[in-house]
């Protein structure tokens, strides 16, 4: 038995420390650990399958093989030195960055000489870095960790109301971070941490890979190196490697979020998905005269009348009238699903057409928000770049995890994406933090969410996370996943 608290404990030691639902690495793998956190664990090991140093059973279900990636010992070396842990309260469970270029990673912290050689072009960055750091590092805007909560994880701003920007980042403390001035001790004379990254090398290696620009990383710490490095200042990156923090510059993440339905949010309505959308009313003939503007992401209530004239137009509570180009229409989709009854069933509903999501609990909608879908909008899921449809699983859910290059406008890699949830083979639903277009298609396939709606339909899906894991698999004792619909 697991003790209830204040028992026998077990950490994980790797960013993905497998959790499976028999103590045999043969059985089926039910969810992973991720360094920084702590379980409750069986006071004695089970029987098993061969284990360095005994299989522990974990709540609520499952069993880890204690060794290489998971330790009894709460003051191994590792944990202490990287030991943290995502805010699941924050939309951004990480503090996040975007590199500005092309830049190595390190092992070790590299010598003023190292980095030359490593960095290409590293004196004329750095000469221009010092010129221009503040229009460099400047963010004029809150990001979605600015946005208050509700408990339930709903925003507590309108729409289109932004928080107060932050103030400018420290030029020599960008993410708020720093340690006291000093190296780790981890980190003091030779590495003393084992490699936790994917990029093999030396333990007594320096350069441990490379980062192109615009690549999106996750920092978990950052100091100021001694004269021998120049007195540069390092960012730690979640598997321990370290990078120049001037090659970084914050990011926050779109703010944007959707609406809990109900309490005077009602079908249908119109969200503003344009900047410079305007209200119209009708003039001679078939023309439309404008009649003010509509802020971009309001709610605007419709009454459910259309007027083809000469284009489909939504007629709202005002008496005035919209065009379908300016807005995403939110109201119930009358065709039922064939897979599940949607009268008693948690389930999600997806317009590729509208670019809308829809959280419902049986035949009551209580949450919507814009998304961003396949770029090539209805084609073939398998041929192009378009999210395939259908009703689907949650099958896998990850507080983070890494993609490549979700935006077909780039080609960089996107680490530590925060809330995925897998539905079907390659296509998930997840927070995305480098683009603000929801309400417009954007994605390679998967169905792309601001940060506060992704945490917030994470938090409302099945199968439940369980305390202190990273990822859960649908399936077995964690039971089935919420219904997906990607319609048309």
């Amino acid at each position: 038995m697991v003790a209830a608290g204040g028992g026998a404990e077990l950490a994980p030691l790797a960013l993905q420390t497998t959790v499976y639902e028999r103590p045999d690495h043969q059985a089926r793998k039910v969810g992973y650990l991720r360094l920084g956190e702590r379980l409750a664990r069986s006071d004695r090991p089970a029987e098993g399958d061969l284990c360095a140093e005994g299989w522990y059973a974990i709540a609520p279900k499952g069993y880890v093989c204690a060794g290489e990636d998971a330790t009894l010992d709460l003051s191994n070396p590792v944990i202490r030195a990287l030991g943290v842990k995502p805010d699941l309260t924050k939309p951004m469970p990480y503090t996040y960055a975007f590199v500005r270029a092309k830049t190595a990673l390190y092992h070790r912290v590299p010598s003023t000489a190292d980095q030359e050689h490593f960095e290409f072009g590293l004196r004329s960055f750095r000469t221009s870095y010092e010129k221009r750091h503040r229009s460099w590092n400047h963010v004029d805007r809150a990001g979605a960790n600015h946005v208050p909560l509700d408990p339930q994880g709903n925003a507590t701003l309108a729409t289109h109301h932004e928080p107060p920007a932050p103030a400018e980042p420290d030029p020599d403390n960008l993410f708020g971070i720093l340690e006291d001035g000093t190296t780790p001790w981890w980190l003091q004379g030779k590495r003393q941490i084992p490699n936790l990254s994917t990029f093999k090398t030396l333990h007594s290696s320096i350069y441990s890979g490379k980062v192109m620009r615009h690549a999106g990383l996750a920092v978990i710490g950052s100091f100021r190196a001694g004269p021998e490095a120049g007195g540069r200042t390092f960012a730690v990156l979640l598997d321990g490697r370290l990078v120049g923090e001037d090659k970084l510059k914050p990011h926050y993440a779109s703010p944007f979020h959707g609406v809990a339905l109900g309490a005077g949010v009602s079908f249908p309505f119109a969200m503003v998905k344009r900047q410079n959308a305007f209200r119209y009313a009708p003039a001679a003939g078939t023309t439309w005269s404008k009649n003010g503007l509509l802020p971009h992401r309001a709610l605007v209530p419709l009454t459910g009348k259309t007027r083809f004239s000469p284009s489909k137009m939504y007629e709202t509570h005002d008496g005035h009238w919209l065009r379908p180009d300016d807005i995403a229409v939110f109201d119930r989709y009358n065709e039922p699903p064939k897979s599940f009854d949607p009268k008693s069933t948690k389930w999600i509903d997806v317009s590729i057409w509208q670019q809308t999501l829809v959280m419902y609990e049986g035949e009551t909608p209580v949450y919507a928000t814009l998304v961003s879908t396949g770029v090539d909008g209805m084609g073939d899921h398998e041929t192009t770049k378009s999210t395939i449809r259908g009703e689907f699983h949650i099958d896998v859910k990850h507080v983070t995890a890494t993609m490549d290059a979700d935006d077909p406008e780039s080609s960089f890699e996107l680490r530590d994406v925060p809330w995925v949830q897998y539905f079907e083979q390659g296509f998930a639903l997840h927070a995305t933090y480098w683009h603000d277009d929801f309400g417009k298609p954007r994605s390679h396939g998967c169905i792309n969410l601001a940060p506060i709606d992704a945490r917030r339909l994470f938090f409302w899906t099945e199968p439940a996370l369980p305390p202190h894991w990273h990822a859960v698999r649908a399936g077995g004792a964690m039971g089935i996943g919420t219904w997906v619909r990607v319609r048309g």
